[in-house]
């Protein structure tokens, strides 16, 4: 099975089981695909608890998408990570700047439904 990443929105919809905000194509990838999730989504959703967007932690997400969708960690090294994300200089957003070099280093699809990444990295699938 190929790997494909998940964005930070995409994790907290499919924590909360809302699957009919995905579109067909974003169905099909994490249907049939190895999930990873960047540590830097994990720390996006800890900022989005911290300001009340999201109640639930990254450790309940992970923990439950993980026995749930077989959701891992990725571990590919920061520094290979942070060099990809050197070349992304159309977001100055830090946490989408990295998941987006995650997905970056080996190609891989990144479940995102943000349109200005899409615009940039071709890979993205909604």
């Amino acid at each position: 099975m190929t790997v494909a990443y998940l964005d930070s929105h995409a994790l907290v919809w499919l924590y909360a089981g809302v699957v009919e905000r995905f579109a067909a194509a974003s169905q099909r990838v994490i249907e049939t695909h190895d999930l990873l999730v960047s540590p830097m989504a994990l720390l996006e959703i800890q900022y989005l608890c911290e300001k009340g967007v999201v109640t639930v932690t990254p450790d309940t997400l992970f923990a439950e998408l993980a026995q749930t969708i077989g959701l891992a960690v990725c571990t590919i090294p920061f520094a290979m990570i942070s060099r990809s994300a050197f070349a992304l200089s159309w977001t100055r957003d830090p946490f989408d700047r990295l998941i987006v070099a995650q997905a970056m280093v080996y190609g891989r699809p990144l479940v995102s439904k943000d349109r200005l990444i899409a615009q940039y990295y071709p890979h993205t699938v909604w």
